[in-house]
Formats: structure tokens, C-alpha cells, sequence
């Protein structure tokens, strides 16, 4: 019985130790996680990588389900931050930050690169929000977003600049290109 004992309490001394480290090793990539999550989100609310961050799955376990869905909010966070609610189109952040990285993009490469830049607005829009009403005037938006869209080749980047003005940002499209629009 006494051999019993000691190979019973050998037993739980390990089991005891397994369990030890296992937690250790749980512990460690939990603050690993929580560490990386909470970089991103101070990255995002700098400004910084708000289009692009985002975290590494450890595994399929709890906490890699807590980092896909960190992952699905980023996503979901950079749609909103992004996109103007009425029109469904980019907004003036985005424009901005896409404007820069397209300028940067194009200073960058040959001659033989173009960049062109369409701003346009509704006329008389005020008027026609007076007379007619908001409602109305939106439904306007709406349908002047969708004829962009359509209009729209795949690498163009329409934005709403603000109000009634619209601005489309058009890569590798020269003058006679935009003529062509």
C-alpha cells in the first residue's frame, strides 16, 4: 500500500506539473494574442495601417476565434471608416489616403504612367434640394453614385468629395482617356 501511495502521488506530481505548464503555455499565448490585438487597435486609432492591419490566427482554438472574429470587426471597422453611407461609394478620407498612395505610386514609376483626376459636382443642387426636399435630393446622390459606378473601369476609384461633389481617381489613364469618359 505504501508503494501504492508513492506511485499515486508520483502520478498526481506529474499530472500536476503537465497541467502547470500547459497553463503556462496557454497563459503565454494569450497575453501573446492580447499583446498583438491591442498593437493593432493602437495602430488603428493612430491612423496608422487602418486599411491594411490585421492580426495572425495562433490556431483554431479559443483564441484563434477570438482573433477571426477581432479580424471580421477590423474588416467590418475599415468598411465603415471608409465607405460614404449614403452613396455607397469611397469617402474623403479614403480619397485622401488613396490620392497620396496613387501619387507616390506615380512619382514613382516612368514616364510612361498616368494618373488623372476627375472632380465634379451637381448643379444647382441646393436649389433642387429646396424644391423638391432632402429625401429627394439623396434619392439624387444615390442615382448619380450608381451612373459612376457604372461608368467606373475596374481600377478607377470613385469617392464622394463632400456634399454634391464627386471625384474619381483614374490610374494608367491619360487625357485623351478621361476625354473618353
Amino acid at each position: 500500500t505504501r508503494e501504492g501511495v508513492r506511485i499515486g502521488a508520483g502520478i498526481g506530481a506529474v499530472t500536476v506539473l503537465i497541467i502547470l505548464l500547459a497553463g503556462i503555455h496557454i497563459t503565454n499565448r494569450v497575453i501573446a494574442t492580447i499583446q498583438a490585438v491591442n498593437l493593432s487597435l493602437k495602430n488603428m486609432s493612430e491612423g496608422e495601417g487602418i486599411l491594411t492591419n490585421e492580426l495572425v490566427s495562433p490556431s483554431n482554438d479559443e483564441i484563434g476565434e477570438l482573433v477571426e472574429s477581432v479580424n471580421f470587426l477590423s474588416f467590418q471597422l475599415r468598411i465603415l471608416a471608409t465607405t460614404d453611407r449614403l452613396t455607397g461609394l469611397k469617402n474623403f478620407a479614403y480619397f485622401q489616403e488613396e490620392l497620396d498612395r496613387r501619387m507616390h505610386e506615380y512619382l514613382r514609376g516612368s514616364s510612361e504612367n498616368s494618373l488623372s483626376l476627375v472632380l465634379f459636382d451637381l448643379d444647382h443642387f441646393k436649389q433642387f434640394n429646396d424644391t423638391y426636399g432632402h429625401i429627394h435630393g439623396n434619392a439624387a446622390l444615390k442615382h448619380a453614385a450608381t451612373i459612376m459606378k457604372e461608368l467606373a473601369r475596374r481600377p478607377d476609384i470613385c469617392c464622394r468629395y463632400g456634399g454634391e461633389e464627386f471625384v474619381v481617381i483614374l490610374p494608367m489613364c491619360d487625357i485623351e482617356g478621361v476625354s473618353a469618359y
